[in-house]
């Protein structure tokens, strides 16, 4: 079913060159009314993006007129910067759409740590602005395709140490701190997104919940990673082992039985 299934909705989808593959990865939605109401879900994970906590906000009075989604960049782990561009992405949609900002929703999916080509975005929310209609849903649809305790430690730990992702990340020799700090993130320690730090390899990819150091200087190439997690909240600390996920691990226990 397509999103403008109901009537009342414009949507486009167009390539706007935040993907290198050159694919739609921008869209807009926009609500012509006469009801602006509206109820949405978002992730549970208390590290969150600026996109995510900007709509909390939006969603809180419960009216949207307008939702800008983007595949390519998660808008994540990006800091001050990152939010700044998510205020930039709101303005030029609500200019579009002729909408209070206060009623724009932002949905950014893609890799974390890495700030939206802004200079490509805002053009085409521009491009996407000029191609709405009533018939735009099935292009939208491709466009979003790619959707201070030792006890507290001790939590922590343990959730970055079972991160499937993560194991498999650093089994493919990537230093994907993101996975870091969504598995922080699903923890019940008390922490501040903007002041975690990552270090991988003693290379620290991620300070304040921004990117810091170049993931180039960290080698993955040994049979040991070292994965420092800075909660910035207190004294204690903990120390605690895993292993990577392997392509021959998942294949092993997927035929065990058989």
């Amino acid at each position: 079913m397509s999103v403008t299934a109901a009537r009342g909705f414009l949507a486009s989808g167009v390539a706007a060159g935040i993907k290198e593959s050159g694919d739609a990865d921008l869209a807009l939605v926009v609500n012509l009314g006469p009801s602006r109401a509206a109820a949405g879900v978002c992730a549970s994970s208390r590290v969150q993006a600026a996109p995510v906590r900007w709509s909390r906000r939006v969603l809180a009075d419960r009216r949207v007129a307008a939702v800008v989604l983007d595949s390519g960049g998660a808008d994540a782990g990006t800091g001050p910067e990152g939010a700044s561009d998510t205020q930039a992405a709101v303005e030029r949609t609500a200019r579009a759409a002729g909408a209070d900002p206060a009623e724009v929703a932002v949905c950014s999916t893609g890799l974390i740590g890495v700030r939206l080509p802004i200079d490509r975005l805002l053009p085409g929310i521009d491009t996407a602005s000029a191609a709405l209609s009533p018939d735009g849903g099935s292009d939208a649809a491709v466009a979003v395709v790619d959707a201070a305790s030792e006890e507290e430690a001790g939590t922590v730990g343990r959730s970055v140490a079972r991160n499937n992702l993560l194991k498999c990340a650093l089994n493919g020799e990537d230093p994907h701190w993101g996975r870091v700090l969504s598995a922080i993130g699903m923890t019940d320690a008390v922490v501040n997104p903007d002041r975690l730090d990552v270090a991988i390899n003693g290379v620290w990819a991620c300070r304040d919940g921004a990117p810091w150091e170049p993931l180039e200087k960290a080698d993955l190439s040994g049979r040991r990673v070292a994965v420092t997690v800075g909660l910035r909240s207190g004294g204690a600390s903990a120390v605690l082992w895993t292993n990577d996920l392997t392509a021959g691990y998942v294949h092993e226990n997927s035929a065990y039985s058989s």
